[in-house]
Protein backbone atom coordinates (compact mmCIF):
# COMPACT_ATOMS: atom_id res chain seq x y z
CA UNK A 1 0.00 0.00 0.00
CA UNK A 2 2.67 2.22 0.59
CA UNK A 3 4.59 1.97 -2.80
CA UNK A 4 1.26 2.51 -4.13
CA UNK A 5 0.81 5.81 -2.49
CA UNK A 6 4.25 7.19 -2.83
CA UNK A 7 3.70 6.03 -6.58
CA UNK A 8 0.84 8.37 -6.58
CA UNK A 9 2.79 10.91 -5.16
CA UNK A 10 5.36 10.68 -7.48
CA UNK A 11 2.51 11.17 -10.22
CA UNK A 12 0.73 13.98 -8.75
CA UNK A 13 4.63 15.74 -8.10
CA UNK A 14 5.76 15.54 -11.71
CA UNK A 15 2.33 15.62 -13.62
CA UNK A 16 3.49 12.54 -15.46
CA UNK A 17 0.97 11.00 -17.59
CA UNK A 18 0.25 7.28 -16.00
CA UNK A 19 1.98 5.26 -18.64
CA UNK A 20 5.16 7.05 -17.69
CA UNK A 21 4.78 5.99 -14.12
CA UNK A 22 8.66 4.31 -13.46
CA UNK A 23 8.68 0.57 -12.92
CA UNK A 24 11.37 0.02 -10.21
CA UNK A 25 10.04 0.67 -6.64
CA UNK A 26 6.11 0.89 -7.50
CA UNK A 27 3.39 -1.44 -8.08
CA UNK A 28 1.76 -1.72 -11.13
CA UNK A 29 0.49 0.82 -13.51
CA UNK A 30 -3.02 -0.93 -12.87
CA UNK A 31 -2.99 -1.47 -9.11
CA UNK A 32 -2.72 2.35 -8.30
CA UNK A 33 -4.52 3.36 -10.82
CA UNK A 34 -6.93 1.18 -8.88
CA UNK A 35 -6.38 2.69 -5.40
CA UNK A 36 -6.08 6.21 -7.03
CA UNK A 37 -9.60 5.59 -7.88
CA UNK A 38 -10.64 3.79 -4.99
CA UNK A 39 -9.32 7.14 -2.76
CA UNK A 40 -11.26 9.51 -5.30
CA UNK A 41 -14.84 7.49 -5.62
CA UNK A 42 -14.50 6.92 -1.53
CA UNK A 43 -11.95 8.70 0.23
CA UNK A 44 -13.85 7.77 3.91
CA UNK A 45 -14.10 4.20 3.09
CA UNK A 46 -10.52 4.07 1.52
CA UNK A 47 -9.25 5.80 4.94
CA UNK A 48 -10.82 3.71 6.95
CA UNK A 49 -9.06 0.61 5.26
CA UNK A 50 -5.64 1.84 5.33
CA UNK A 51 -6.29 2.78 9.32
CA UNK A 52 -7.66 -1.12 9.46
CA UNK A 53 -4.27 -2.23 7.59
CA UNK A 54 -2.34 0.21 10.00
CA UNK A 55 -3.90 -1.30 12.94
CA UNK A 56 -3.40 -4.79 11.46
CA UNK A 57 0.13 -4.59 10.37
CA UNK A 58 1.27 -2.73 14.13
CA UNK A 59 -0.49 -5.44 15.62
CA UNK A 60 1.23 -8.35 13.56
CA UNK A 61 4.82 -6.53 14.02
CA UNK A 62 3.98 -6.06 18.45
CA UNK A 63 3.43 -9.81 18.70
CA UNK A 64 6.58 -10.49 16.42
CA UNK A 65 8.41 -8.66 19.13
CA UNK A 66 6.61 -10.70 21.90
CA UNK A 67 4.61 -7.83 22.99
CA UNK A 68 0.64 -7.97 24.29
CA UNK A 69 -1.40 -4.94 24.03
Amino acid sequence: MRAALNAIFCLLRTGCPWRSLPRDGFPPRATVCNIFRAFRNHPARAMGVMKFRLLLHWQSASNSMGEDR
